[in-house]
This record gives C-alpha cells, structure tokens and sequence, in this order.
C-alpha cells in the first residue's frame, strides 16, 4: 500500500468516525517544512507535505486535524448536522477571518475556535488509533480549552473502545 493509499484510508476511517464525507487527498510536492497539511475549503482537499512518507502519531495527527476542518466545513455548510456542541456560526466566523499560522502569530492561530476544536479531535484520534496515551504539543495556556473540547467531542462521537472497528487501520 503506498503512502498516499495509507493516508486516504486514515482519512476514510476518519471520515467514518465523523459521519462525514470523505475528502480527497494530495501531496503537496514540497521540501518545506512549514507547511506540514492543510484543508483547502475552496476545492475541498486535504494537501499533506511529500517530505513525510511514513505514518507517524505526528502525520496521522496532522491529517486528523484537517479532516476534522473538512467536517468542520461540511457542518458550515450545511451538508452535515451540527453535533450539540457545535459552533456552525463561529467556525464560519473563523474561516471567514482565518488566522494563518506563522511564528509572530501563534497564539491568535492557535486560540481560534476551529483550531481548539481541530486539536482536540486529532490527539483523541491519534490517541484511540496508536492505543496510547498521546498528546499534541500546544502552548499552557491552550491545554485547558483543548482538553475541555477533546472530552466534549469523546462523548458525543461515542469515541470510545466499543467504537474499534474505526480503528482498524494497521499502522
């Protein structure tokens, strides 16, 4: 199975989990390591850096997140049922106003409703999928909100042990 196979599967599994559509996958030919992926809402891809060719906890992670963004859009635009804890209008506020990550902006990235909630999802992804305890580098400040969101998004996506089949990819 190619790496590019592999990932489309994580993502379809994601998918599942999310009772969400899938969303196509493309690597990014780069050597930059700024960008490791990205959702791209206008054509609805997930772009993930050709400079990884493995899957790590730290790459699945990155897809995680942006499959949640996909699901995140999906609900914004109505294609999708909002779970109860949701924030259709906020996360739309947040594309809309999107804060691109870069070293001087870190913290207003990072504390955007969509990026909580994004971080949140990913480390209880890579978390049920690896079965251990994992966790995503973030600033302090943010673990609260991101551990307040990850229990939330567990409860209501029944992400729990009973839910294994999801989680049957052979990494």
């Amino acid at each position: 199975m190619t790496f590019l196979e592999q990932l489309n599967r994580i993502e379809s599994e994601s998918s599942k989990v999310l009772e969400k559509f899938p969303t196509e996958i493309i690597l990014l030919k780069s050597d930059s390591k700024v960008i490791a992926a990205a959702f791209m809402p206008e054509e609805n891809v997930i772009l993930v850096n050709s400079i990884y060719s493995e899957l790590t906890p730290t790459v699945v992670g990155f897809l995680a997140h942006e499959t949640r963004h996909a699901y995140q859009h999906q609900v914004i635009l109505g294609q999708l049922k909002p779970k109860p804890s949701d924030d259709p209008i906020l996360w739309k506020h947040d594309f809309d106003n999107h804060i691109k990550p870069s070293e001087e902006n870190m913290v207003d990235y990072a504390s955007q409703s969509i990026e909580v909630d994004a971080i949140a999802y990913s480390e209880l992804f890579i978390c049920k999928m690896f079965k251990r305890k994992l966790k995503i580098n973030v600033p302090g400040f943010l673990r609260p909100a991101v551990d307040e969101r990850k229990a939330i998004i567990e409860k209501e996506l029944n992400f729990d042990e009973s839910n294994k089949e999801a989680f049957i990819v052979g990494v």
